[in-house]
């Protein structure tokens, strides 16, 4: 089963490839994520599987990722047969989806940094074409150029980091992390990882690129490739984590700024794809300070990322379904969508409710200040303003397309599994528990965002939480910040400086850092 969940992309890929295949490798590639599905449901252990000098196998670690995962592919896949039929550049378009989908696989599965790498690069670098593929081009094409210019730079920090870490006796993950691989290895993989994980700092590929993609890919992207990032954390991580904890405060630290920048910069936004991109932004924030903790299994972190994957997921393909909606099915719909955003946000007896939960357990087990805390207590007051904004937008988002069961029937598996997910993902424990703790900063944020609208509806670009008295001043520390990030974002700067940094690292190398 393993080489059936490797391989089956790969294979529907060629038959798009002939002419006379090509209309029967269109019909497959919606399913050629299910075996991996099944071997991510498959009981007891499954022998690995060597193609050539890869080696792969469905570990405890790798099966749990793989299972939010390639229900997400199958599932949006699916969803975007329907959404891409009859688009002129619905071929390429599936060859970048079917070898991006082969490499998230085979990431998931690799039992050494050589095929995790090699998988990484496939993915990472097809699913450009996913960016490309958008419907406006005066907004892909930028975007796309930016996201493949900072994956570059993370597949050479990844390369640096492979480099230095050959002087380690093998590279399969259980020697690196025992035997410490040196600072510049893990620093290497630190960047290139973090790159691909959006982390606030080198995550400005992430908003453009989600927001411009089609419907679908921009699914599988927030819920699915943004979450290899973490994975290649967690792998490469040192099992003794004995001289980190010094970073773990930073990191911390790190993780809830991105949370309310997210926030922040989201609340601005005109679209709602691009409100949901900045979410991305924040939540990776929050799986940030997950890692950090240090304390938690890797199948809780894994659950703490299949809440945020399924969700948003649901809430990306949800925007699809309501533009095709009728006017009488709307209503319906937004009601999916406002499911997921409270999953999201993290409102009792959901997925989310049960992420804050461990986070904040953990956060008391260790000891840590009580601002970590409050920060965490207040990120759902900044969620809850994020799927207001979210929301507002929502209502006016639409197109001619008809409602088809291609798009309503995925969206409606995905939100049953997004609904079901507190008890059936691994490592789960059930839904948390009502309490007043988890209630009042989402009545905050109701009220906050209640209070704007009466100020004014609908929000101006960089308007929204703020009172009447600190709106001025509010608004013009948010211009700022906005243009700070314009300029982050165009794609020369981007280039310069992480080019710069790569060639550093390579430097080091070389002269034996």
């Amino acid at each position: 089963m393993t080489a059936a969940a490797l391989l089956t992309p790969w294979l529907v890929l060629a038959l798009l490839l002939w002419p006379r295949s090509r209309r029967l490798g269109l019909a497959l590639a919606a399913w050629a994520a299910l075996p991996a599905l099944l071997l991510a449901l498959m009981p007891g252990a499954i022998p690995p599987v060597h193609l050539g000098p890869l080696g792969f196998e469905a570990d405890a670690l790798g099966r749990a990722f793989l299972l939010f995962s390639a229900l997400i592919w199958w599932l949006a896949g699916l969803f975007g047969a329907s959404w891409m039929r009859g688009r002129a550049d619905r071929l390429p378009f599936t060859a970048a989806w079917l070898t991006t989908l082969g490499g998230s696989v085979g990431l998931l599965l690799a039992q050494d940094l050589l095929s995790l790498y090699v998988c990484f690069a496939l993915a990472s670098l097809a699913a450009w074409g996913l960016v490309l593929a958008g419907e406006d081009a005066r907004r892909s094409r930028p975007a796309a150029r930016l996201y493949l210019t900072l994956m570059a730079i993370a597949e050479v920090a990844l390369l640096t980091g492979i480099a230095a870490a050959a002087t380690v006796d093998g590279l399969d993950f259980g020697s690196l992390t025992a035997s410490g691989a040196g600072g510049l290895a893990l620093t290497a993989f630190a960047l290139g990882f973090a790159i691909k994980l959006g982390v606030l700092g080198v995550h400005l590929w992430l908003p453009p690129a989600h927001a411009a993609a089609p419907l679908p890919a921009s699914a599988v992207l927030s819920a699915v490739l943004v979450k290899a990032g973490l994975f290649g954390w967690l792998r490469l991580l040192p099992a003794d984590p004995t001289g980190l904890d010094t970073w773990a405060a930073a990191v911390l630290l790190l993780g809830f700024a991105a949370v309310f920048y997210g926030a922040l910069m989201g609340i601005s936004r005109d679209h709602p794809k691009q409100v949901l991109a900045f979410s991305t932004v924040s939540q990776v924030g929050l799986l940030l300070a997950a890692v950090a903790l240090g304390s938690l299994d890797d199948r809780t972190v894994a659950l703490l990322a299949g809440h945020h994957a399924l969700a948003k997921a649901a809430a990306f393909l949800g925007l699809g379904v309501l533009a095709s909606a009728s006017v009488g099915l709307r209503p319906v719909v937004l009601l999916g969508l406002a499911a997921a955003a409270l999953v999201l946000i993290g409102v009792p007896f959901t997925s989310g409710a049960l992420a804050k939960a461990i986070l904040e357990a953990e956060l008391n087990a260790g000891g840590w200040s009580g601002t970590f805390k409050l920060a965490l207590t207040f990120s759902a007051t900044a969620t809850t303003l994020l799927m207001l904004r979210f929301g507002v937008l929502a209502l006016g988002y639409g197109t001619t397309r008809t409602l088809t069961a291609g798009l309503w029937l995925p969206w409606t598996l995905l939100l049953m599994s997004m609904l079901l997910a507190p008890w059936w993902l691994p490592g789960a424990r059930g839904p948390a528990s009502l309490s007043l703790g988890q209630v009042w900063p989402v009545l905050l944020g109701l009220a906050i965002g209640y209070g704007a609208m009466r100020v004014t509806w609908p929000l101006p670009r960089l308007d929204g939480v703020v009172s009447p008295v600190l709106h001025r001043l509010t608004a013009l520390r948010l211009s700022r910040i906005a243009h700070a990030e314009r300029w982050l974002l165009r794609w020369t700067n981007v280039g310069r400086m992480l080019l710069l940094l790569a060639l550093g690292l390579l430097g080091l190398l070389f002269l034996g850092a």
